[in-house]
């Protein structure tokens, strides 16, 4: 039984060198981005909440053009 190399291929170093170095040990943003994802979350239910859909596709469309509508207005923006 023979180990594997723990040398990088030349495929892993392709797949790694396109990507953007993260942040695993101070994720500053994460507060940030939990705050803006309760504030939309919040703002799509309270819509959402009076009507009835009788299918998720109905759904699905409704909840995709209240997205489209919130990035036209670019209310997150003002919300930073």
């Amino acid at each position: 039984m023979s180990r594997r190399s723990t040398a990088p291929t030349p495929r892993w170093r392709r797949i790694t060198a396109r990507r953007s170095p993260g942040r695993p040990r101070r994720p500053r943003d994460k507060a940030k981005v939990e705050a803006a994802v309760l504030i939309i979350e919040r703002w799509l239910l309270g819509r959402l909440r009076h009507r009835r859909f009788y299918s998720l596709a109905e759904l699905n469309a409704t909840i995709g053009e209240m997205l489209r509508q919130l990035n036209e207005e670019r209310l997150i923006r003002r919300l930073a």
